[in-house]
């Protein structure tokens, strides 16, 4: 790995007073600066596997906008430009792409009377493809555990339909060996009546719910939201965290390591931060608003 011990051999597109410019933007395109940023780091360096979604750093479009020296990336689509970002132009893929998203937009067109509201990474109704997924596994517990009235005479056809039909179709799929709980998401399927109770009592009994649930799956509650501070905005400015996380990408592109000291005058050249404030509290803070899990905080 190559240090960087001089300030002189950092990056030609490096120019701190671009970022101070930058600085002076308004709080949301100054947010917006840093989720695209946030973006570029992901599908480069947080993709376990070089999926689809995986751009090699010489390919990302947003990294090479800011090689060119047009650091601001604000207004990116964000779209993948298949003929500079994949390995290899791909115009026969591109135009099967456009065209699957012209039907899918008139289906969504035809079918918007039947899409209901919530429908969020984590809580969506029910829907024909979820049923139609479970449909074959469910049938085949039914036909497999049917036997077993057969088998007891004492317990009637009625009694056993009235059980087995209250078998919770995600316990099915958790304890199914086919069902890999590396692949797919831990769900639960519930139904709500809205007619029954208050939405501050189904709220309290969903809450009490929740732990019973994750216990029953063996689902682990995954990390909570960090929420951030209303100051946190000024500090991205005081702390020159856009130029920071170029500077990172740039060396994590590159195998190399820029010391400490030559990052702190890259970052203030007047001298007002050192090397002691960038371990303790400006990396620190980075970290945070770059975290997966971290949530603005709206003034």
């Amino acid at each position: 790995m190559k240090k960087i011990n001089s300030v002189k051999n950092l990056p030609d597109w490096f120019d701190i007073k671009q970022y101070m410019k930058i600085n002076r933007c308004s709080d949301d395109d100054l947010w917006e600066e840093l989720e695209q940023r946030s973006e570029m780091f992901q599908i480069t360096f947080r993709s376990n596997l070089k999926s689809f979604l995986y751009v090699p750093s010489e390919k990302n479009s947003r990294y090479k906008k800011i090689q060119s020296g047009n650091i601001s990336l604000k207004g990116h689509d964000g779209k993948i430009d298949f003929k500079i970002e994949r390995e290899e132009p791909c115009v026969e893929l591109e135009k099967q792409h456009e065209k699957h998203d012209r039907l899918y937009d008139n289906y969504m067109d035809k079918y918007k009377d039947y899409m209901m509201f919530g429908d969020s990474w984590t809580i969506q109704p029910i829907t024909l493809s979820s049923i139609i997924s479970y449909s074959n596994i469910c049938n085949k517990f039914i036909a497999k555990n049917s036997r077993d009235s057969e088998r007891n005479s004492k317990m009637s056809s009625s009694i056993h339909s009235n059980v087995i039909g209250k078998t919770s179709v995600d316990l099915i799929l958790a304890k199914s060996k086919t069902w890999n709980r590396q692949v797919n998401d831990d769900k639960i399927n519930i139904s709500v009546n809205l007619n029954f109770k208050s939405d501050e009592d189904l709220i309290k009994e969903f809450a009490e719910s929740l732990p019973e649930w994750r216990k029953q799956l063996k689902a682990k509650e995954p990390y909570k939201f960090l929420k951030g501070r209303s100051d946190d905005i000024q500090k991205l400015r005081r702390y020159q965290a856009l130029a920071f996380i170029d500077l990172y990408f740039w060396s994590l592109s590159n195998n190399t390591k820029i010391k400490k000291s030559v990052l702190a005058i890259a970052l203030f050249p007047d001298g007002d931060k050192g090397e002691f404030e960038l371990k303790q509290t400006i990396e620190p803070f980075i970290s945070k608003v770059f975290a997966n899990n971290y949530q603005r905080v709206e003034k």
